[in-house]
């Protein structure tokens, strides 16, 4: 714990120690195509990122952060290394949660007006997570994380940007479904 701090207090920068831990939690041979693997590395770098660079935001509950964040990294670890053991059905659980807790900390930001950055780290998580989920599944469903909004989609989680309209007065997101979610202000 102290490495990481010193880490993140000096000169090596977040993305730095994010790319050293996903070298570390990534296997060597994964058992699925590449760009899986990639997809993985990429979703728990940003999830590192998020979860180390912004272990207190302002106006953000540190203790409910904290618990939703590790919650959030297992999953994810979890989900990784269900898909190179290919357990498909542990995999799909293993994404949904992740889901649920991008989403949860989504939730945590609202009471935050300098979170912008932070919310779209964790929009792109969730996309990541939701076209990780898809393939997975295996079926071709309303929603299809591709950056691209089509067909039934209201907004695309991996868009930049999503399509949810800005200038409401909620703060909206694109969750898994591709449909505009709303976070409740405080």
């Amino acid at each position: 714990m102290k490495m990481m701090q010193f880490l993140k207090s000096h000169w090596l920068g977040p993305w730095l120690v994010a790319a050293l831990c996903v070298l570390v939690l990534t296997p060597a041979v994964p058992q699925k195509a590449d760009a899986t693997a990639v997809e993985y590395a990429v979703m728990l770098a940003l999830i590192i990122v998020v979860c180390v660079t912004a272990v207190s935001p302002l106006g953000i509950n540190s203790e409910a952060w904290g618990a939703i964040g590790g919650q959030f990294q297992t999953a994810a670890g979890g989900a990784e290394l269900a898909n190179t053991e290919g357990d498909w059905p542990k995999e799909i659980s293993r994404l949904s949660k992740t889901i649920g807790a991008a989403e949860a900390m989504m939730g945590l930001t609202s009471s935050c007006d300098d979170c912008g950055e932070l919310r779209n780290n964790l929009q792109q998580i969730i996309g990541t997570a939701s076209l990780l989920k898809s393939r997975a599944i295996g079926v071709v469903a309303s929603c299809n994380p591709n950056g691209v909004i089509q067909g039934n989609e209201q907004c695309d989680p991996i868009a930049v940007p999503t399509g949810c309209p800005t200038s409401t007065t909620q703060f909206l997101f694109c969750n898994d479904e591709c449909q505009c979610q709303g976070i409740a202000t405080p």
